[in-house]
């Protein structure tokens, strides 16, 4: 998770107006507008929503039904020079890339999540879209905002035929709802008595307010677990990463296997949160390479 930057707050909730410290985002992220690289797509200008932004392999979108869309949820804050690199990597392979940066709100308010979640669900079943194959590739707490597309396809007929089009998942870092305070504080501080302060004042907001944002994470952290997509997934971890903890990603690839699914999973020794592929490149690389062709896109 990247550390927050110096930006406008937005104060748009009561428990943001307690801790206003929380609600910091960078300019980059609260503006609408366009780029030569990628073509943005904001519902609002403000930084509350998180953002969704398309990166074509050509000049444009295919409609082609055979190429396939990789769907990159990136980590808390993520930045877009740091998911063009893997968005870059996908398209050098034929794939049209949907890149989905969640902000604090989409993490801390599920109603947003799954707001967030509907529009990139909106986008995968346009006209050009409906018939494509898609690779999934969650950092850190995309693997919620999964969680949170899974709720939607498994309850919205609309949106069900998703489902069948997946062809391959890949998680790096994904964070389990236990550790979300610590993956929020972390992100936000490098303080140690600030961090703590605030960990404790995500915790208590969450029992403030159980029924509408405890009770949820629960739901699709068990929807994570049981997961109704049976594509072949890859899961990469560390042994040192206090914030995706390991034996919370041991225990996702051993649920996955026991319910029948293909799944390669790498822990290293050492590597930092969502940082596996700055500080084993090669190795990564290799892993995907590999899960790529194993899924039929190389």
């Amino acid at each position: 998770m990247s550390a927050f930057s110096s930006g406008r707050r937005c104060l748009y909730l009561n428990s943001e107006n307690i801790y206003p410290w929380l609600w910091r985002c960078s300019g980059n992220q609260c503006i609408k507008g366009k780029s030569s690289v990628l073509e943005r797509q904001l519902s609002t200008s403000t930084c509350q929503y998180g953002l969704l932004e398309r990166m074509p392999a050509k000049d444009k979108f295919s409609s082609d039904p055979n190429q396939p869309i990789a769907v990159v949820y990136g980590w808390l804050l993520a930045k877009s020079r740091h998911l063009e690199k893997f968005g870059h990597f996908y398209n050098n392979h034929g794939a049209d890339v949907v890149t989905v940066k969640p902000n604090v709100t989409e993490v801390l308010r599920p109603k947003k999540a799954e707001e967030l979640a509907a529009r990139l669900l909106d986008i995968l079943q346009s006209p050009g879209n409906k018939d494509r194959p898609i690779l999934i590739h969650g950092f850190s707490v995309g693997g919620y905002l999964y969680g949170q597309t899974l709720n939607h396809i498994v309850t919205d007929p609309k949106y069900s035929s998703v489902q069948d089009r997946i062809i391959g998942q890949i998680f790096d870092s994904p964070v389990d709802f236990d550790n979300i305070p610590y993956g929020i504080s972390n992100a936000a501080t490098e303080n140690a008595i600030l961090r703590n302060t605030m960990r404790l004042s995500i915790q208590s907001y969450f029992k403030l307010t159980q029924k509408y944002t405890m009770d949820k994470f629960l739901a699709r952290s068990k929807l994570f677990l049981s997961n109704p997509v049976r594509a072949p997934a890859l899961i990469l971890f560390s042994n040192d990463d206090r914030v995706a903890l390991p034996e919370g990603c041991e225990r996702c690839v051993t649920k996955w296997r026991d319910l029948g699914m293909d799944v390669t999973s790498k822990k290293w020794d050492s590597s930092p949160h969502v940082s596996h592929f700055y500080r084993h490149q090669e190795e990564y690389l290799e892993l995907l390479m590999e899960f790529l062709k194993k899924v039929g896109i190389v």
